[in-house]
């Protein structure tokens, strides 16, 4: 007789193939064969055989060459008016206008001697400012105007011209040279400092240097010089124009403040 179909009957299915994988203690598990990845296939086919041992081939790493490494390959020239021409051209490019372009335009003719690089930075202040004592009679001691002002990378960099400026020029009773960056001093208490002091030199960092231009606490009026440390390397080689941050201050600072002094005045550059 035939068996006869019910709703309560349950028609048997035959399960699906499930494809196993043994481990290597023999036991078989029910996880699906992972697929190989495309580097996991290049990997393979990188092995060779050598006798008993697979000997895997590894790459080899290009090794990047690191900024140091460039900076130490450039070796060390005096610089020269080109140099700050060129930076000035390479940084307006992109950024600024025609017209703002022709406010900051300056030529050879702005500049005094640079600082060769065989000569230290006393002998170069000695040269360049001869008749200093003359000039610091015939100048007016209005507090925070200085006569001439350097530009530096950093804090302990600044320390170290300071310390060459005090060996070359003589200060009269009163006078300081001004100390204009952040390491140690607030802006507030550098206001406060250059409103009470007469200071014929002062030194510091393009950003510092903004600021306190930007809040009136520091004064163009009297200055003759501007000196910009261009060749001096920090502890990773860079320069003032090297350091990407340092690089946009210094930028800033010209073309906001000091280049328009310069085309309008006597003021001229020079680059150590």
């Amino acid at each position: 007789m035939h068996a006869i179909k019910t709703k309560h009957s349950v028609s048997k299915k035959t399960p699906k193939a499930v494809h196993l994988r043994k481990d290597f203690t023999g036991d078989s598990r029910s996880t699906p064969v992972k697929r190989m990845k495309s580097n996991e296939v290049e990997d393979k086919q990188k092995r060779k055989t050598d006798g008993n041992q697979i000997v895997v081939s590894a790459k080899k790493k290009k090794r990047r060459k690191k900024i140091t490494d460039l900076l130490a390959s450039k070796p060390a020239t005096s610089p020269t008016p080109e140099d700050l021409l060129k930076f000035l051209q390479d940084q307006s490019h992109d950024r600024l206008s025609a017209v703002e372009k022709d406010e900051i335009e300056i030529n050879s003719l702005h500049f005094t001697e640079c600082k060769p690089k065989e000569e230290n930075t006393v002998d170069f202040l000695k040269r360049l400012l001869p008749n200093w004592d003359s000039q610091m009679e015939s100048t007016k001691r209005v507090p925070a105007s200085p006569v001439f002002l350097v530009l530096s990378i950093s804090a302990i960099r600044a320390v170290e011209v300071r310390r060459d400026i005090s060996k070359a020029l003589t200060l009269k009773k009163g006078m300081q040279v001004a100390k204009l960056f952040a390491k140690h001093f607030t802006v507030e208490e550098q206001k406060e400092f250059l409103s009470k002091h007469v200071v014929p030199a002062a030194v510091g960092t393009p950003n510092r240097i903004c600021k306190l231009l930007s809040e009136e606490a520091l004064k163009l009026d009297a200055m003759q010089f501007l000196l910009i440390d261009w060749s001096w390397r920090d502890a990773k080689l860079q320069r003032l124009v090297d350091s990407k941050l340092v690089m946009q201050d210094l930028f800033k600072l010209l073309h906001q403040y000091l280049l328009p002094h310069i085309k309008q005045s006597e003021c001229k550059l020079t680059l150590l």
